[in-house]
């Protein structure tokens, strides 16, 4: 019996494509397991190489699913989700639409769009601070100047006003990669098309409607999918400028995490969290991953 040749060229695809896997095993399979044996394990302590014993106890997710502050946590979490991303979104568009224009400069112009997701995290929330800092920020200087505010403001400090002043920063560092990703997008389209629509007569609107939106569909929903999930686990830009206050008004589940572990030292705790808000994503991605295929249009 002839034993099968060895396909030279599946044995190379399986090389290159080793490393990735390494990495993600590394990176993001072990990193899901250790949390989700530590959501298992109650009590608080910082010591992961620890032995003991796996109780395998659903105690801490009943605690968590029970308790209705965490589902204010989630709440405010998704305030701060919608609230930075469809802004974002939005500016990115338009702000693509404008750069798919033939106009001089537009190279300088695109370079410049880049420049704030590039920015650290923590430089933008410096940044931002400065500006609506209360005694000589420019935000409070602005407003004043136009008839807007009686008063300067502590937009980072008042608690109804942190929220926006955190989406601020967000939405800053969030929109060029909407315009990058909707860019390439806008440049894939095919010319005859709006060619053709404007022979049958389309105005601007109805070219916009019946061919960009389609085309577009796609890189949207991954690019929204995608900073939808950044901005859901966003730490950076909110302990940077607030740590979670003023008291918890910007505690977002990202920060909720956070000082589970790290304050409170109970992994656990943390670790049922964490995994609660890997289902959410999951959940979300699942839900909206059609949309990125033709058959799901």
């Amino acid at each position: 019996m002839n034993k099968p040749k060895v396909n030279q060229k599946t044995i190379l695809a399986y090389g290159l494509l080793l490393p990735a896997f390494i990495m993600c095993a590394v990176f993001i399979v072990y990193p899901v397991i250790v949390t989700l044996l530590n959501s298992f394990r109650p009590g608080a302590t910082m010591s992961m190489s620890r032995n003991r014993e796996l109780e395998f106890s659903l105690s801490v997710y009943k605690d968590v699913i029970t308790d209705p502050v965490i589902w204010t946590t989630f709440g405010r979490s998704f305030v701060y989700l919608f609230g930075s991303l469809f802004p974002s979104y939005f500016l990115g568009l338009g702000t693509a639409l404008l750069l798919n224009k033939s106009f001089g400069g537009r190279r300088v112009f695109r370079t410049l769009v880049i420049l704030p997701w590039a920015i650290p995290g923590v430089v933008a929330s410096i940044m931002f601070l400065w500006m609506g800092d209360a005694t000589y920020g420019i935000f409070n200087y602005l407003l004043k100047s136009v008839g807007l505010i009686d008063a300067y403001k502590a937009w980072f400090f008042d608690e109804e006003l942190v929220m926006f002043s955190v989406i601020l920063p967000t939405i800053w560092k969030g929109y060029p990669f909407f315009t990058i990703t909707l860019l390439a997008a806008l440049q894939s389209i095919p010319l005859d098309l709006y060619e053709a629509a404007e022979v049958d007569g389309c105005n601007s609107v109805r070219k916009f409607w019946h061919i960009t939106r389609p085309e577009i569909l796609e890189a949207s929903v991954l690019a929204l999918i995608l900073n939808g999930l950044w901005s859901f686990k966003q730490f950076d830009i909110i302990y940077s400028t607030t740590k979670g206050g003023p008291g918890v008004a910007t505690t977002t589940i990202a920060i909720e995490i956070y000082n589970e572990a790290f304050r409170y030292f109970d992994i656990c705790k943390a670790s049922v969290e964490g995994i609660i808000a890997l289902a959410m994503c999951a959940i979300v991605v699942r839900i909206f991953y059609p949309l990125m295929t033709r058959e799901g249009k």
